[in-house]
This record gives structure tokens, C-alpha cells and sequence, in this order.
């Protein structure tokens, strides 16, 4: 009924932070990577795997700042913790089961049980999921975890206060350029959010900071490197938004996995949509169908929500459940969802999933036609023309199919058309007729607009009579499947006549 919208680009700036819950996924297929340097070579942050309370805030948790360095004074000199040694890291997994390390123990627990209680994570994210990850990937996630882990320890409190200096008041442009020059130092070693923390800074203060919106990207892509799922959202969606003719649509689809596994649901939906529409990787919708589901049904994300619902109101993809579908996009409809609250007017009108109540289904149009939904505003229009359950209102009618035609919706300017063609409601326009009826057939391919051209040059009326038109116009019609062969055998039986006694 609706083409899918476009994916989440979006997440906003230093987010506040809440306990969540956690989900065991299902198996996805993995895109295939881009050229890019591997994810898992350099450090990748413990909150990446929800082991971290603060996770993807961009500036959280651990090491006080003197309050000084905002006054002018110099930031002091992080020093970074002592690599791990090689032995540790190879047996990284050993020591970290031994530790109960939160991302080895869901892990462990997963093994065991198939479920486990999730550590505390942020509010709509889901814990680390490993099945979206390349074997080589998964082999090298836990020394980097360990290793980010000791960078928070390092760092952490740090990088709390400056989050606190540019969230809880007025900052001046010296004290925007120091936070800057300190997330640089903390960068070169190697502190994976600091790259979502500059990227965002530089976005927020694009002129005083004296950076340009590439060197953000630039940002981005070396928390990518780090392994930073913010980051691997944010460049995946400027990737996308940079190069909408899908050259990079390979890489939009790695980014959006990698951050789907370390918990990130908008890259989760992203992802699906990935899988379902086959961009930059092998369609699977089956898969995806199960992510948008989980996205809807543990974390209620409004736009997972109205996703699923559409899949089980068709049941393509997924066993068809009319009641859970009106369900999902009630649920959708009462946080604001336009789209949704169209189905759900649909839902009253059919009767999929409720009883046939025409009256509510006619209001729900009105509300999503009073937003603009041009769809809403010609079905409204024609409930209001006929009395269709509700009482007829023709000037009112008329009103929301012009709206609607203003849209270039096809069938509100074919209806129109029909108006001005017999004068029914407004001033008879033969004129406007023809043109509002070109309109839908040479933008949209309106089948009956092709047919009603053909008529009216086959009569003259309105127009000046031209058999060939007309003919062209039928034969354009019956491709779209109209149910005219009789009428244009008939009219080259005359036709034929006709030029029997021409001379």
C-alpha cells in the first residue's frame, strides 16, 4: 500500500541515558564488507558491547577534569594505559570467562540456555550480537573490548565532565577549542568515542571550530576503524545520503551491520531494510522481517512497529495475523506515526483485524488528510462524495480532492477531472477537465484517464475531434490492463468504413 520510507539517519547529540533492555537475536545473513580497513584492528569500546551503563554517549564516565582548563588554562596530557601483551591478548577469551566479562558472559550464558538477563544497558539498545559478525570479526571483538575497557577506566570521568560542560551550559568558543585539542589527544590513543564525540562537536559548532562537515566524516570513519557503533551508524548514513544512486551501497550495508551487532536498533532497522530491499547485500526478507519484529516488539520502535505490521497484513513474508497487525499500527498511530494511522483507518474501513466500523475509519482519514497525507485526503473525499458510512458532504469533498490533486495524487486528479467534465459540484470546465486528466495519464499512467482522452477525442468534446488520438489513447489504456478490446474493435470497424468511401 506505502513504499517503505527512508531509513533512520538521525540520532541526537549527547543523549541522555537509561537502563534498557536486552534481546538474544537470530541468525542473519552477513553482508559482504567493504574495502575498508578491517573493524576490529584497533580498539573497540566496551559500551560498544553494552558492557558500559554510558554507552554511545559521546562524552561519559570516569577521571575528573580540573575545571580550570576551561578558563583558559592548559588541558591536561592523557596518558594512555600500557598496551596488552600478545600472549594476553590471544587468550583473551580464557581470561575474560574466567572475569566474568559482561560480553563473555552473555555470550556463555547464550550457550547455555539460549537466554540471559542483559547487563544494564541504555534505554533502546540491544546487548552485543555476535551472529551478525564475520567468524575473523568475532575472533578479534573481546582483546579490543578489553582493551577499550581500559582506556574508560583511564579516561572515562574525563570525558564525563567535559560531556557535562557542553550539555549543562552556555560554552564559550576557547572552551569548545580545548574540549577539542583534548578529544584529539584522546583519539591518538586510541579512545574510540572521542571520534563520535569530535565528529558530533564539529556538526555543532561547524564555524567557530573552523572544521567543514568532511572533517566530521573523517571522524567517523576512524571510529569505524575503532570500532565505534555510533560511528559505523553515522558514516553508514552519510555514505548513503552522499551517494543516493547506491555506488556506495556495499559499504552503507557493512556499516549499518557491524552497528546492528554492537546494539545499535537504528542500524538494526537500517540493516533490515538492507536485507529486505537487497541493497548492497543478498535480499533476505525473511530475515529482515525478523529484525523489524524484534525491533518492534522489544524495543516498541514506532517505525518497526508500522514495518511489521504491514508485513502481517499482507503475510508475504510472514504468516498473515490481522488482529497483531492492527494492533502494531495502533500502537504506531498513538505515538505520531502518519503512515501507520492510514493503515489503521484501512484496518476500520475492511474490517482487517477489528470489526467494519466506517464512521472511525472516515475520522482517521480526516486526521492524516488534515497532515497532508494526499492518499487520506482523496479517500476522504470520496467517503464524504458517496455517503459511504458517513453523511455525504460534497462541498467538503471537494475541498480534500482538490488537496489531493494539488499532490499530483493520480486518481484525486482523475476524480477531479470527472468533476469539471459533467459540472457535478463545480463549474462545468471541459478545458480543465482535459488537462487535469492529462495530468494523471502522462505522469502517472492513469488507465481510465487514458480512456477518458480517447473519448473525448473521439467526440470532440472539449477538445478538437482526432480519431488517431483517440485510437492512441485506447490502445494506451487496454496496456494497463482497461477492458476495452469490444470498444476498440468497434472503432476500427468505423473507422475502416469510413475510409472505404474516401477518395
Amino acid at each position: 500500500m506505502n513504499p517503505f520510507n527512508f531509513p533512520y539517519f538521525q540520532y541526537p547529540l549527547f543523549a541522555p541515558l537509561n537502563p534498557g533492555q536486552g534481546n538474544p537475536l537470530q541468525p542473519a545473513p552477513i553482508a559482504p564488507g567493504p574495502h575498508l580497513q578491517p573493524l576490529f584492528q584497533q580498539a573497540i569500546p566496551p559500551q560498544m558491547a553494552m558492557a558500559n551503563p554510558m554507552a554511545f554517549n559521546p562524552l561519559p564516565a570516569m577521571q575528573t577534569v580540573p575545571q580550570g582548563i576551561f578558563v583558559g588554562q592548559a588541558l591536561p596530557a592523557p596518558t594512555a594505559p600500557e598496551p596488552m601483551a600478545e600472549e594476553e591478548s590471544k587468550g583473551v577469551k580464557r581470561k575474560l570467562e574466567e572475569t566474568a566479562n559482561v560480553g563473555v558472559a552473555t555470550k556463555k550464558a547464550r550457550r547455555e540456555d539460549g537466554a540471559v538477563k542483559p547487563p544494564a544497558l541504555r534505554k533502546g539498545y540491544f546487548r552485543l550480537d555476535e551472529t551478525l559478525l564475520h567468524p575473523a570479526e568475532k575472533e578479534d571483538l573481546f582483546p579490543r573490548l578489553e582493551r577499550q575497557q581500559a582506556l574508560e577506566s583511564a579516561y572515562g570521568a574525563a570525558l564525563e565532565d567535559v560531556r557535562k560542560l557542553m550539555c549543562e551550559g552556555p560554552t564559550t568558543q576557547e572552551q569548545r577549542q580545548a574540549v577539542v585539542d583534548f578529544l584529539e589527544d584522546l583519539l591518538q590513543q586510541g579512545v574510540a568515542r572521542s571520534a563520535f564525540a569530535l565528529a558530533s562537536l564539529i556538526l555543532k559548532y561547524p564555524e567557530d571550530l573552523k572544521f567543514r562537515q568532511e572533517d566530521a566524516l573523517s571522524y567517523y570513519k576512524r571510529g569505524v576503524e575503532l570500532g565505534c557503533g555510533e560511528c559505523c551508524f553515522a558514516f553508514g548514513a552519510a555514505l548513503s545520503k552522499n551517494y543516493p544512486d547506491g555506488e556506495k551501497s556495499a559499504e552503507v550495508a557493512y556499516c549499518w551491520r557491524v552497528a546492528a551487532a554492537l546494539g545499535h536498533p537504528k542500524a538494526r532497522y537500517n540493516y533490515a531494510y538492507c536485507l529486505f530491499q537487497g541493497n548492497g547485500v543478498e535480499a533476505d526478507p525473511a530475515t529482515a522481517v525478523k529484525l523489524f519484529e524484534e525491533n518492534a516488539e522489544i524495543l516498541k520502535q514506532t517505525e518497526a512497529e508500522y514495518r511489521f505490521a504491514y508485513q502481517l497484513l499482507y503475510g508475504v513474508h510472514v504468516t498473515k495475523d490481522l488482529p497483531r497487525a492492527y494492533e502494531l499500527f495502533k500502537r504506531a498511530a498513538a505515538k505520531g506515526h502518519l503512515e501507520a494511522e492510514h493503515n489503521l483507518a484501512a484496518c476500520f474501513y475492511f474490517g482487517d483485524g477489528i470489526a467494519v466500523n466506517k464512521p472511525e475509519a472516515c475520522a482517521l482519514y480526516k486526521k492524516c488528510a488534515d497532515r497532508g497525507h494526499k492518499v487520506a485526503q482523496y479517500t476522504y473525499a470520496a467517503m464524504k462524495l458517496t455517503g459511504d458510512g458517513v453523511e455525504t458532504n460534497v462541498e467538503e469533498a471537494i475541498h480534500y480532492m482538490q488537496l489531493s490533486a494539488d499532490q499530483d495524487y493520480p486518481s484525486a486528479l482523475h476524480g477531479l477531472a470527472l468533476r469539471y467534465a459533467a459540472g457535478d459540484g463545480v463549474p462545468m470546465d471541459k478545458k480543465k477537465a482535459y488537462e487535469l486528466y492529462k495530468k494523471a495519464a502522462d505522469g502517472a499512467g492513469h488507465m481510465k484517464s487514458f480512456f477518458q482522452l480517447g473519448k473525448m477525442f473521439e467526440t470532440g468534446d472539449g477538445v478538437d475531434c482526432d480519431i488517431v488520438k483517440a485510437l492512441d489513447y485506447y490502445v494506451l489504456a487496454h496496456k494497463k490492463g482497461a477492458p476495452i478490446q469490444n470498444k476498440m474493435k468497434s472503432f476500427m470497424k468505423v473507422e475502416m468504413a469510413k475510409g472505404e468511401f474516401e477518395s
